[in-house]
């Protein structure tokens, strides 16, 4: 099969060639600290060494101060034999069980568990090569993926294509659990990972503090049945306190297909204490229980700004195109593309559930499909929320159901009376909607003429006070036909 490979221009000029590393006994010929792969027998031998200080026990040419990881030199496949297929003519095949993950996958993944032991702590680069045709057929371990586990590491600069991976708890196509380790400039393409619990592209699990996964982009499948997520499962800050965020996911393109129960998003499936930011959203999650967001399924004491979704999210309770549930979230810039939809008893066209959160500078179209109801922004708020300068034109259809009480504009429910809510320069499309309700009278239900009349080309017919508190550094009002953008 001819495979494409994809390379930072950057990188090009770093590259050793594989044929000097095959005829050297040199294993660094570039003396960068990291140990040259070529071939697949080379990538199995890291797990003699998960600290990669050596390859086979040999540290030849590595710099005076040793090497602290490996890199690879040539495109690498698994599937050995050619014929399209993981099969028992391949060189890992391992009676069907196919590549042993390097580093630990003994011991249980119990909900929320950090493994070190045995963990892999070298760097990894792949200077922009690919490895393909990953297999893993092992649903009765944990922490299963290229690596079962990685501790205070880096990868960088790897793309992973046409991967097929199954696994327990803890599972990922890159790695079943991310410690305190940068992944950055990773593609997932054409690939697919099952697990139970902790299921992602890149890895079933997440902790640390800081920038830790940047320049991401997956795309394929993810099963599992809790804590499921385009990129990870269960992500968490090291943070005692989690009144701020101190993990960060940036630059993300999730167009996964995910299919899971409870708690699963198109980027993460849970986070607590995480920062998402600058994320393009394009996925479909088919769920039948609670818990799932175009971005993030549950988010507690995180954030999630310049983001873009276009997904198609189904479930029961706590769902929405941006978060099933947020609490103690700050929501800024964040759009639903008019091919998004929400399916749902209680959908949100933004949000399933808001508690102690912030919503500012945002917008959502799109399909909102409820069973029982259906909210243009959000359906259930509880404690203190502020949203300001939000527009929605969802398109809202309650199965079944012509009485417009079953619709609401803007809110649909408060939870418990009398909390703070601050509503202010929030409106709803009466037209597009359907509906003037909105719960307790809270924002504000415009026509459509009204929401697409421009502050910065006044007409004589429009009101141009309503955006007057809208800042034209974040939004674009482009003409009188146009409703307003996010730049």
């Amino acid at each position: 099969m001819k495979l494409r490979q994809w390379m930072p221009a950057a990188l090009a000029m770093a590259i050793v060639s594989p044929t000097l590393v095959q005829a050297s006994t040199d294993v660094d010929i570039d003396n960068d600290g990291l140990i040259e792969i070529s071939t697949l027998e080379q990538l199995d031998l890291m797990r003699y060494d998960p600290a990669g200080t050596s390859l086979n026990g040999d540290s030849t040419g590595c710099p005076a101060t040793g090497c602290n990881g490996y890199e690879l030199v040539a495109d690498l496949d698994f599937d050995t034999n050619g014929n399209g297929v993981a099969d028992e003519g391949d060189l890992f095949w391992n009676d069907g069980a196919g590549w042993l993950p390097v580093g630990d996958t003994d011991g249980a993944a119990a909900y929320a568990q950090k493994k070190v032991t045995g963990a892999v702590t070298a760097k990894f680069n792949g200077n922009g090569f690919q490895v393909s045709n990953l297999y893993i057929s092992r649903s009765d371990r944990s922490w299963v993926g290229l690596f079962a586990n990685m501790y205070e590491s880096e990868v960088s600069n790897l793309v992973l294509r046409g991967a097929e991976v199954t696994g327990g708890d803890a599972t990922g196509v890159l790695t079943g659990g991310s410690n305190n380790t940068d992944i950055k400039n990773v593609r997932i393409v054409d690939s697919s990972v099952t697990g139970i619990d902790e299921v992602g592209m890149v890895a079933g699990r997440v902790f640390g503090d800081g920038d830790l996964l940047s320049t991401i982009n997956v795309d394929g499948n993810v099963q599992g049945v809790k804590y499921s997520g385009g990129v990870a499962g269960w992500v968490e800050s090291d943070s005692q306190s989690l009144s701020e965020s101190h993990l960060v996911f940036g630059d993300v393109i999730s167009t996964v297909e995910i299919t899971n129960n409870y708690y699963t998003g198109c980027i993460l499936g849970l986070g607590r204490g995480v920062a998402v930011t600058q994320i393009i959203s394009k996925c479909s999650i088919d769920s039948t229980s609670n818990y799932n967001g175009g971005v993030v399924g549950s988010l507690s004491d995180g954030s999630i700004n310049d983001a873009y979704i276009g997904s198609h999210i189904t479930g029961t309770h706590d769902v929405g195109a941006v978060l099933g549930s947020g609490s103690g979230v700050i929501i800024r810039n964040a759009s639903v593309g008019s091919e998004s939809s929400v399916s749902a008893r209680h959908p949100g066209g933004m949000f399933g559930q808001l508690r102690n959160s912030h919503v500012s500078d945002s917008y959502a179209f799109g399909a909102v499909i409820g069973t029982w109801s259906a909210a243009g922004l959000v359906h259930r708020v509880r404690e203190e929320v502020t949203i300001e300068n939000v527009f929605v034109a969802n398109y809202l259809t309650v199965t079944g159901k012509t009485d417009p009480e079953f619709k609401a504009g803007l809110i649909r429910e408060i939870y418990t009376p009398g909390i703070a809510l601050s509503v202010n320069n929030a409106f709803w499309d009466v037209e597009a909607t359907g509906t003037v309700l909105s719960v307790e009278g809270y924002g504000e239900g415009k026509t459509t003429s009204e929401l697409t009349c421009p502050t910065l080309y006044p007409d004589a017919s429009c009101d141009t006070s309503l955006f007057t508190l809208w800042s034209n550094d974040d939004w674009d009002f482009g003409t009188s036909s146009d409703y307003p953008v996010l730049r």
